[in-house]
């Protein structure tokens, strides 16, 4: 029955931290759902109307990651169609590129994409390369041909050496997959420490400093307190485990690597969390002005993680104060590597011992901010109550002394 109760009590922030890394999981995934980039606007400026430069137009409109339905007679018309957002991106086919090209003068052609979007165009820009890489080589071959080398000869001029592409573990290089890792551990830490942590702490500090701790009342209260943190931590990891469960089976997002790892990886992201919550709830006595200063800092916490921007490539020394100060790093690209490559406790090991030292520095320093926040507002409460009631006495004395 008591167990009952407890968890009545605290029925919202269960709700909350079960359902929400799931709902927000889930619904990412499927916002980018969609693996490969395609039908990207893009337009072709033939100035040559030569077959070789029709030939490069009808391969970039048979391309499926391209999508050539604006043609224009200019570059500036090009310019002009880019900084509109008609399109993405485009090719320019100089005249004389056909004569030139059979003469083999290096004729050049000319692709202008957009680069304030990194993901369209970039595609972009892949796209109509490999359509004019591969288009290249054909020419080339057939103009061997036509200077009666050997078809064989010809073939094995243009190929010297040969190679072949393999790329591990997310051969389709979605973006979904590079970012799901990282985005749950992101939500939950939004959801834990502003939805749950940093107010109760911030609400048990003042109910703290109106109770003697020392006796039994006050102990009761910090072991309530902390049976409610570990158990909304337990009740975290699963849901954030169930979460990608559904993502695996829904848009088969790979979960490669060791149940217990990720277990401990979030357990111990979640105790600092706690750790560093501690420290915040001494200091801020305005949730609204933390809530505000949280979601400025928010998206920085997200972009020094080490995924989107490599450790080795960040300044020197700027990693280390990164994980001196939020536990975040400590997570996201170990959840990366540890579902997408399935590495072991050998790699892990590193990770989970950064996340310990991070608790063993922090959670004493949260501890002893936080009871002696809680000491110092007892004592300003005792002495405003003293005030008080000095100023009775006065007051009674001197109804007294008129009597």
């Amino acid at each position: 029955m008591k167990l009952l109760n407890f968890i009545k009590n605290d029925k919202d922030n269960i709700l909350k931290m079960l359902v929400g890394p799931i709902v927000a999981i889930v619904g990412l995934c499927f916002i980018f759902s969609k693996i490969f980039v395609l039908d990207i606007p893009f337009a072709v400026v033939d100035m040559d109307n030569s077959s070789l430069s029709r030939t490069i137009t009808q391969q970039l409109e048979i391309h499926p990651g391209l999508n050539v339905s604006t043609y224009l007679d200019s570059e500036s018309e090009l310019e002009a169609a880019i900084k509109s957002k008609e399109v993405v991106g485009g090719i320019i086919i100089p005249k004389g590129f056909n004569k030139d090209a059979v003469k083999l003068n290096g004729p050049k052609a000319s692709i202008i994409v957009d680069g304030t979007n990194m993901l369209t165009g970039g595609n972009a820009l892949s796209c109509s390369s490999t359509v004019l890489g591969t288009l290249n080589a054909g020419f080339q071959l057939n103009v061997l041909q036509g200077g009666n080398v050997l078809p064989y000869s010809a073939k094995q001029s243009l190929s010297s050496f040969s190679f072949e592409e393999r790329i591990l573990y997310d051969n389709q290089l979605s973006y979904m997959r590079n970012m799901v890792y990282i985005l749950m551990p992101f939500v939950i830490q939004m959801l834990f420490v502003t939805g749950f942590l940093v107010p109760t702490l911030s609400r048990e500090k003042k109910q703290l400093a109106s109770i003697e701790i020392s006796k039994k009342e006050g102990r009761k209260r910090i072991l309530i307190l902390v049976a409610r943190i570990l158990m909304i931590i337990s009740i975290t990891i699963i849901a954030s485990f169930i979460g990608l469960l559904f993502t695996g089976k829904l848009y088969a997002v790979p979960l490669r690597g060791n149940v217990w790892i990720y277990a401990a990886l979030m357990a111990i992201f979640l105790v600092n969390l706690t750790a560093i919550s501690l420290v915040i709830a001494s200091v801020v006595e305005n949730m609204t002005l933390f809530l505000q200063f949280y979601g400025m800092t928010n998206l920085i916490v997200m972009l020094t993680s080490a995924v989107p921007w490599p450790e080795h490539m960040m300044p020197p020394g700027f990693a280390a104060v990164v994980k001196s100060i939020w536990p975040y790093i400590h997570v996201a690209l170990p959840l990366k590597l540890l579902n997408l490559k399935g590495s072991g406790w050998g790699v892990m090991l590193p990770y989970i011992k950064e996340g310990i030292g991070y608790t063993l520095f922090w959670l004493p320093v949260g501890i002893i901010l936080y009871s002696g926040m809680i000491t110092i507002k007892k004592y300003k409460t005792e002495k405003v109550l003293e005030m008080q009631d000095n100023r009775k006495h006065k007051r009674e004395e001197a109804l007294e002394s008129k009597a």
